[in-house]
């Protein structure tokens, strides 16, 4: 079994769900100067506030994410969740004397090294579209690395 990279499976569900916070607060706050921080932190950074709840809200928000991307983003918030959850327990595979991390003990079948492929390769959709959307915000962002070289 490959292992897997759990800090980078949740520092990309993290940053997809910080870009969604983003999003919303500049939808809900138009001044395009910057990020109304204090309705941000107050609103998202709540424990009710989870990230399939800033999803929903965000879907309403922008009406033109297909339910595709909408499916998309919903699924790197179930793969976070999953590995956000792992314990500290090992499951003895029968085949091996090796065991492995078992983020539920009812599933001892979870491939975590499956789920963060499957997330890396989702993700760079996800955050272009959102970055596309931050950009028509006219919200005023740091040039990617690309646009710096073009100047």
């Amino acid at each position: 079994m490959r292992e897997f990279d759990r800090n980078n499976v949740l520092s990309k569900a993290i940053n997809i769900e910080t870009m969604v916070s983003i999003l919303i607060t500049v939808y809900f706050f138009p001044d395009r100067k910057a990020i109304n921080m204090d309705f941000m932190s107050k609103l998202f950074n709540d424990e009710a506030a989870s990230a399939n709840y800033k999803r929903s809200v965000f879907m309403k928000c922008y009406p033109g994410t297909t339910s595709a991307m909408d499916n998309k983003i919903r699924r790197v918030f179930s793969i976070r969740n999953t590995f956000a959850h792992i314990g500290g327990f090992f499951v003895e595979r029968p085949d091996s004397t090796v065991g492995h991390l078992n983020p539920n003990p009812l599933k001892s079948d979870v491939d975590l090294s499956k789920l963060e492929a499957e997330l890396l390769g989702i993700t760079p959709d996800i955050e272009n579209y959102l970055t596309r959307l931050l950009r028509e915000s006219g919200l005023p962002l740091i040039p990617s690395e690309d646009e710096v070289g073009e100047s």
